[in-house]
């Protein structure tokens, strides 16, 4: 992997950025333009509304599951006139946006899946969990209200009893949500990736949850986050993978990964296509 140089320079208000300069100024990528993520405003900062540059680019930006305020719109139109390039990560966000602007506004893949299975298994290599808890599990990762829903409680027991495994939970307090044997306190991003890799199943109602889990080529159950259900919607659609979305375990199957990875693969090359052209 390529290490990114990065300045020595920290901001913390935009008025300390009004004279920053680069070739290019990128924002991107999750819910950057999701008011509700930014303390009920559109931060100007993700809207690269700061500094001198020649472009100012947009890269795979969501919006969340939440529809564009009035009030924002005309904060986006004024935004979007500094840009040369708009990137969103949903067909929501694009259907929202368009109107808003002057240029096309592409939709392309996560930044997650600009790297590929190697990459994120070369990360692992800096994790703190030498060895795997267990031979065989389930892990868990949950983000929303849901974890404390009976009926995916349900769903992670009935998954540990068919599958005979215990459940590991990656949470980031020591509050209980999901059921779980064994709790993985505040698991750094190469734990993360380590344990999904060694795992049974992945049941998760975090995007990258999902989408970390398909660019490993894990099974996993995608629990509906029902605050912000577009994101994994819109991803597991476009891979034939719909089904998984609160997959209960006499329904289970296989994930055929032959299939989801040559639709992954044009998906990747066209995002990464863009992405050049763009800059």
């Amino acid at each position: 992997m390529t290490l990114t140089k990065l300045s020595p320079n920290e901001y913390t208000d935009i008025s300390e950025m009004d004279n920053v300069s680069y070739d290019i100024l990128v924002a991107g990528s999750d819910q950057l333009w999701n008011p509700h993520r930014t303390y009920g405003d559109l931060d100007p900062v993700f809207l690269l509304q700061f500094g001198k540059c020649d472009k100012r680019i947009s890269l795979s930006t969501s919006l969340g599951s939440d529809e564009v305020r009035v009030e924002d719109k005309s904060v986006f139109a004024t935004a979007f006139k500094k840009f040369s390039a708009i990137s969103v990560r949903e067909d929501f966000a694009r259907n929202q946006l368009r109107d808003l602007c002057d240029i096309p506004i592409k939709v392309i893949l996560d930044p997650t899946f600009l790297l590929n299975r190697a990459d994120w298994l070369a990360i692992t290599k800096k994790r703190s969990i030498k060895q795997a808890p267990t031979k065989g599990y389930i892990l868990t990762y949950f983000v929303s209200p849901n974890k404390r829903s009976s009926k995916y409680c349900n769903i992670i027991k009935d998954y540990s009893r068919i599958l005979g495994v215990p459940v590991l939970a990656v949470q980031f307090s020591r509050a209980k949500s999901t059921p779980y044997n064994k709790m993985i306190l505040g698991a750094s991003i190469s734990d993360f990736i380590y344990l999904i890799e060694n795992s049974t199943l992945m049941i998760t109602d975090s995007f990258h949850g999902v989408a970390l889990s398909v660019n490993l080529g894990k099974e996993f159950v995608a629990i509906e986050n029902k605050e912000n259900p577009e994101r994994v919607k819109y991803l597991l659609n476009n891979l034939g993978l719909i089904k998984r979305i609160d997959l209960l375990v006499k329904d289970y199957y296989k994930i055929e990964y032959d299939c989801v990875n040559e639709k992954l693969d044009v998906l990747r090359k066209d995002s990464r296509n863009w992405i050049i052209g763009s800059i």
